[in-house]
């Protein structure tokens, strides 16, 4: 009899949580995608979010430039942005940048003469075809601010202008002052 009651009673607390999983399992899927982080023993894991203004889909052959891991190249960037209809007909593409890089995400600037994107690249942007996340005016895009958010997830956060933070990956861009300047130089070139 008490073999029985002991099986019960973990039964029964093995109900309750997967009833309150699946009661609360909107709120937990909203408070998991909020997570920046996670951090596993000396290792830190850093996720960008995605963005609500996330522009409309784009459709276009650039969704097949891919490298072997599945993520956008360099050439499919430009191309996603190029024949996107952000661009107006005398805007010109100065540079594309990846900034960003993680085994499950890409984050790439894209400056052109007017103007800079925002695009992320993972799953599920590339399933709802939402790669650019943001744009905004070349001349909005100062000032540049730059810190470092952990040694252990190797990366930093920037903002251009009024932009939201953005992270980068310190093996790209470097330390803050590295990548202040770095960023502020390429839209000093975009911007003529």
């Amino acid at each position: 009899m008490e073999c029985w009651q002991s099986f019960f009673s973990t039964l029964i607390w093995q109900i309750i949580v997967v009833a309150v999983l699946v009661a609360f399992r909107k709120e937990l899927s909203q408070l998991l995608a909020r997570l920046a982080s996670v951090r596993y023993g000396d290792t830190e894991f850093v996720f960008q979010a995605q963005t609500s203004e996330a522009l409309d889909p784009v459709e276009n052959k650039a969704l097949v430039i891919r490298d072997e891991e599945g993520f956008f190249t360099n050439d499919g960037i430009r191309e996603l942005v190029q024949d996107s209809q952000y661009l107006s007909s005398n805007e010109i593409i100065y540079e594309v940048m990846i900034v960003f890089r993680t085994l499950r995400q890409r984050t790439w600037l894209v400056f052109t003469n007017e103007q800079v994107f925002f695009l992320l690249d993972d799953e599920d942007t590339r399933a709802s075809q939402r790669i650019i996340q943001y744009r905004q005016k070349l001349e909005e895009s100062l000032p540049v601010t730059t810190h470092k958010e952990s040694d252990l997830s190797g990366s930093g956060a920037f903002q251009l202008g009024k932009s939201s933070y953005w992270y980068y990956s310190l093996d790209i861009l470097g330390g803050p002052t590295p990548a202040r300047l770095r960023l502020e130089r390429f839209i000093y070139k975009a911007g003529g």
